[in-house]
């Protein structure tokens, strides 16, 4: 954990502190994150650590008090002081197939510490129906492993996850509308396009939006649908990656053309 991570409503529920300074409000943490603090970075009464309020700014939190006994961490901050803005968020939009739960959870921490702020899960013909019914779906959930992927990566700005459960109205209604022109990258094994020539021509300004098929591929009709809609066939070489392993890849790429404006 780099970075504490505080919700805003948490901030409310925070009462001042004796010294009477204003900004200066206590919390007292009782759930993983105090776990974290007492077992992993071995805080003790008075250390100084890094945090952030979700969408909001970064500070520091002094530790306050610590009771092993009931897993509570109090700790100290002054809202005033959180000057510090969160990271640029990457400019890619990302659309996934929805994976296996196990494969998904990854996905979204990954997504989150690497900076993409919006997310498509969509349903095509080789996503097993069951994988829509998991828990990890639920609000909750997502967040959960969104907050994992912030407190790594030390940002705030929460990444949004939108549920595409049917392919012909999303990639014929849904995607148009929301790519409006912007580049649109398949990657698709075997074509002759790599990442860094199918990105030539693209708009620095403009959101670069990703496509990654299920780990057993997209059949013929969802390319070609995909391809009306707008999308450019790309390679990432001859290997076959897993999911995540594509995208860590192909946001790589995006990184490193974005790095060069």
């Amino acid at each position: 954990m780099n970075l504490l991570l505080l919700d805003r409503n948490e901030l409310p529920a925070a009462h001042t502190a004796g010294h009477g300074n204003a900004g200066h409000t206590l919390i007292t943490l009782r759930d993983a994150r105090a776990t974290h603090i007492v077992e992993v970075l071995r805080a003790t009464a008075g250390d100084s650590l890094k945090a952030g309020i979700i969408n909001g700014q970064i500070g520091r939190a002094t530790i306050n008090n610590i009771e092993l006994a009931s897993n509570a961490v109090t700790i100290e901050i002054d809202t005033h002081a959180f000057t510090q803005p969160p990271p640029v968020p990457l400019n890619c939009r990302v659309f996934v197939a929805l994976p296996r739960p196990k494969a998904a959870r990854r996905i979204l921490r990954l997504l989150a510490e690497l900076g993409v702020k919006e997310i498509h899960v969509f349903n095509c013909y080789k996503v097993e129906k069951s994988y829509w019914s998991s828990p990890l779906l639920k609000p909750a959930q997502v967040n959960q492993q969104f907050k994992l992927g912030l407190s790594q990566s030390v940002d705030t700005l929460m990444p949004v996850l939108h549920q595409q459960r049917l392919f012909r109205p999303f990639v014929e209604d849904v995607l148009p509308g929301l790519i409006n022109g912007e580049m649109l990258l398949l990657a698709q094994p075997g074509s002759a396009l790599s990442a860094k020539q199918a990105l030539r021509g693209q708009v620095a300004e403009d959101t670069i939006n990703i496509v990654i098929g299920p780990e057993g591929g997209l059949i013929p009709y969802e390319v070609n649908k995909l391809v009306e809609a707008g999308a450019r066939e790309m390679s990432l070489g001859s290997r076959i990656f897993r999911s995540e392993v594509a995208l860590v890849q192909l946001l790589a790429e995006v990184r490193g053309f974005l790095s060069e404006y």
